[in-house]
C-alpha cells in the first residue's frame, strides 16, 4: 500500500504509474484552500487510474503555494487516508475503491464520485 500526498502532478503521475504497473494499492489525497480529495486506487482490481481522472496537467493548476490551505484540511485528508489504509489491511469491504471522495471543510459537505476509465489512458486501463 502506497500513500501519496505529493503536491505536484508529475509526482502523482509517477506514483500512479508505478502502482498501476505493479498492481499495488494507492491511497492518494490532495488538498487546496478549504477542499480535499481522497482516492483509493486498488490496482489489484479493474479500476480507473489517476491518469484516467486527470489525463493532462491543467495549464492553470492551482497549488498550495499560491492558494494556501487551511491546516485542518490536511488533518482531515490524512485521517481519511489512514482510514483507507486500515480498511485495506483488514480487507474490509471498501466503497471508495474506484471513486473520489471530495470534501469541503467550510460547509462540511462530503460526496463520492465514481471514476470512469479513459479510453485513451496511457496505462491502458480499459484493456486490463
Amino acid at each position: 500500500i502506497l500513500c501519496d500526498a505529493s503536491d505536484n502532478f508529475q509526482t502523482r503521475y509517477l506514483v500512479n504509474d508505478y502502482c498501476h504497473k505493479n498492481k499495488k494499492v494507492l491511497i492518494s489525497a490532495a488538498i487546496n484552500k478549504f477542499d480535499g480529495q481522497v482516492f483509493n486506487f486498488n490496482f489489484k482490481k479493474k479500476v480507473p487510474c489517476f491518469r484516467c481522472f486527470m489525463p493532462i496537467i491543467p495549464r492553470d493548476a492551482v497549488n498550495c503555494d499560491n492558494e494556501g490551505i487551511l491546516p485542518t484540511v490536511a488533518g482531515i485528508a490524512g485521517t481519511l487516508q489512514a482510514n483507507e489504509v486500515i480498511k485495506t489491511i483488514l480487507n474490509i469491504k471498501n466503497d471508495l475503491i474506484g471513486k473520489i471522495l471530495i470534501f469541503n471543510s467550510l460547509n462540511m459537505n462530503f460526496r463520492k464520485v465514481k471514476l470512469t476509465r479513459n479510453p485513451n489512458c496511457v496505462n491502458l486501463c480499459l484493456k486490463k
